[in-house]
């Protein structure tokens, strides 16, 4: 679709995350370790701190209550390999959807909270729209070329 800005694999990939979401809160290592290394890192880092800088999310039982607070926690999952033997970080507790986050997904994906049953996935554009837009009333626009957290890749891809 040509209204959304961000690549469609982005896309898919945060819809997909968002559905897992809806049902249950998960250890920012999950959102790393979908089997294309690097790329699943970076990814893990920018959507995390999308999802707490717009509030869509929170880290439990970890009180990140400032911008700085988020920004260190960030910097740390960036330096951190979540495939490396030192990758505390990626487990220091579970992203969960705040009430901003989750009223998303009832407007827009209301089957996600459904059983699932052998539906073919389908991006949803209005939702993708939607959060791009809260995206950049943050200031942080989706931009695949220039991640606001770089990855300190210690591996080869």
């Amino acid at each position: 679709d040509k209204d959304v800005l961000m690549n469609l694999e982005t896309a898919e990939n945060i819809q997909c995350e968002f559905e897992y979401l809806a049902l249950d809160g998960y250890f920012p290592m999950h959102f790393a370790s979908h089997g294309q290394g690097n790329k699943d890192w970076q990814f893990a880092v920018e959507f995390i701190y999308r999802l707490l800088i717009c509030q869509l999310a929170i880290l439990e039982p970890v009180n990140l209550e400032t911008e700085k607070d988020i920004l260190g926690f960030c910097h740390k999952l960036a330096k951190q390999n979540p495939f490396g033997k030192d990758n505390g970080v990626w487990y220091w507790g579970e992203i969960i959807l705040t009430k901003k986050g989750l009223d998303l997904i009832i407007k827009y994906i209301p089957e996600a909270f459904e059983e699932w049953n052998g539906k073919k996935f389908e991006l949803n554009t209005p939702f993708i729209k939607t959060l791009e837009s809260i995206f950049i009333e943050h200031g942080v626009e989706w931009d695949e070329n220039n991640p606001l957290f770089p990855i300190a890749s210690l591996m080869h891809s």
